[in-house]
C-alpha cells in the first residue's frame, strides 16, 4: 500500500530536497526564496503526477525533470529568459564544449556580447531537442561541473554508463548545433 501523499512528499523532500534546491539555486540567480518556492512547486506537481511515474528513471531524476520545467515556467511568468552566462564566441570554444572532458564555468560573468547570448539561446533549444536523459547528463557534468562520482550518484548509473551518455549527448548536440547554429 502506498503511503499517504503528505508522507510521500516528505519522503521525497528528505531524499531529494538538497539535490533539487542545489539544482534550482544557480538557475534562479542565487535567489534562495525563489529556489525554495520552485522546489515546493515541484513536489506539489509530483504529487499530482505520481500515478504517471513509471519507474523508467530514478525518482530523483524524475523530480529534477519536473523542476526543470518549473524553472522554465518561472521565467515565462516573469516575462524573461534565464540568463545563461557564456563566453562562447568562436568555433574553438564550441569545440571545447563538445570535446571529451570539455567543461565551462557557466556561472562566470561574461562579456561575450550578443553572439554569446544568441548561442546560449540556441544551445538551450538544442538541449531541449535531444534525449532528455542525455541532456540531463550533459548539463550535470559539463555545465554544472559535477564530478563523475557525483553525477553517477545523482543519475544512479555506473561510470561506464555516464561516459556513454556523455558521448551520445555530445554527438546529438553536435548534430543539433550544426543544423541550428552553423546552417542558419
Amino acid at each position: 500500500m502506498d503511503p499517504p501523499p503528505e508522507q510521500a512528499a516528505l519522503q521525497w523532500l528528505s531524499d531529494h530536497g538538497d539535490l533539487l534546491y542545489s539544482y534550482a539555486l544557480p538557475r534562479v540567480g542565487g535567489d534562495a526564496a525563489t529556489a525554495e518556492d520552485l522546489v515546493q512547486e515541484t513536489l506539489l506537481a509530483a504529487l499530482k503526477a505520481d500515478q504517471s511515474f513509471k519507474g523508467e528513471s530514478s525518482r530523483g531524476t524524475w523530480l529534477v525533470g519536473i523542476l526543470r520545467h518549473k524553472i522554465i515556467d518561472h521565467y515565462r511568468r516573469a516575462g524573461r529568459r534565464p540568463e545563461m552566462t557564456s563566453g562562447w564566441s568562436d568555433n574553438d570554444a564550441l569545440e571545447d564544449l563538445l570535446a571529451e572532458g570539455g567543461r565551462h564555468d557557466w556561472r562566470r560573468a561574461s562579456a561575450g556580447g550578443v553572439e554569446s547570448q544568441e548561442f546560449a539561446e540556441v544551445l538551450a533549444k538544442c538541449l531541449e531537442n535531444i534525449n532528455p536523459a542525455l541532456a540531463q547528463t550533459f548539463i550535470l557534468v559539463v555545465m554544472d561541473g559535477l564530478t563523475t562520482e557525483e553525477a553517477c550518484s545523482v543519475l544512479e548509473i555506473t561510470p561506464t554508463n555516464l561516459s556513454v551518455r556523455l558521448c551520445r549527448a555530445r554527438l546529438e548536440l553536435r548534430r543539433e548545433l550544426n543544423s541550428r547554429w552553423f546552417d542558419e
